[in-house]
C-alpha cells in the first residue's frame, strides 16, 4: 500500500497502473476472468483486499495478536503485513497493548488494528 501512496503523490499514473496490474495479476488472478474495464477491476480488487484485511485482522484478534507496526508501507497489497519486528501476544487481555516500543501514541496497539487496517484501505 506504501507504494500505491508514494506513486499517486508522485502523480506517476503509468507506474501506479503497472503496480497495481501486477499486484492484480499476482494476487487476484481470478479478477481477470472476466474482460473489465479498468476502473470496475479496481473496484473488485479494491473490495477484495478489504475484505483480506478484515480476515487478517479478525484473526488476531480472535488470539490476542498484536502485529505492532501496521503501517501503510508494512502493508501488501495481497491483503497481509510485514515487518513482524515488533509483534506480540498479549499473556491478559489489555485493549492498549502495544510491543513496539516506538508507538508511545498505541496507533497500533491491540484494540486498534482494525482502525489500522481501515487507514491502509483509505490509503489505498
Amino acid at each position: 500500500v506504501g507504494h500505491v501512496e508514494l506513486l499517486t503523490l508522485r502523480g506517476d499514473e503509468a507506474e501506479l497502473e503497472q503496480l497495481l496490474m501486477h499486484a492484480i495479476r499476482r494476487e487476484y488472478p481470478h479478477l481477470l476472468e472476466d474482460a473489465k474495464p479498468l476502473p470496475d477491476l479496481l473496484v473488485a480488487f479494491f473490495a477484495e483486499f478489504v475484505e483480506r484485511q478484515a480476515e487478517l485482522v479478525a484473526g488476531w484478534l480472535r488470539v490476542g495478536y498484536v502485529q505492532g507496526n501496521m503501517n501503510s508501507d508494512n502493508c501488501l497489497l495481497g491483503g497481509r503485513t510485514l515487518d513482524y519486528g515488533p509483534f506480540g501476544f498479549m499473556e491478559a487481555y489489555d485493549p492498549r497493548y502495544q510491543p513496539f516500543t516506538s508507538d508511545a501514541m498505541g496507533d497500533y496497539a491491540f484494540a486498534r488494528q482494525p482502525m489500522a487496517a481501515q487507514r491502509n484501505a483509505a490509503t489505498l
